[in-house]
């Protein structure tokens, strides 16, 4: 992989097609999380802690990690995961 890149939204999930991208962009106003202009391991792990406030409880997130690299297809929009806060 050459790079990659992981995305955050909030609201409903979309199905917006780009042009030479494999996969739709499932977000409707992302937000870079992290951006790696390469890849050298097998995995990702991110975590981090929430404020303890009760008005994030409900609220849904979205995620979705995009990759590119010089062996079709070039990019590529992975699956997008949805999350809600308890």
């Amino acid at each position: 992989m050459d790079a990659t890149g992981f995305y955050l939204s909030l609201g409903d999930p979309v199905a917006i097609p780009l042009p030479d991208i494999s996969g739709p962009l499932c977000l409707p106003d992302p937000f870079e999380l992290v951006a790696l202009p390469a890849w050298p391991f097998d995995g990702f792990s991110l975590s981090f802690q929430l404020p303890n406030l009760p008005v994030l409880s409900g609220i849904g997130v979205l995620c979705q990690a995009f990759t590119c690299s010089n062996v079709p297809p070039v990019s590529s929009l992975r699956n997008c995961a949805e999350f809600v806060i308890q």
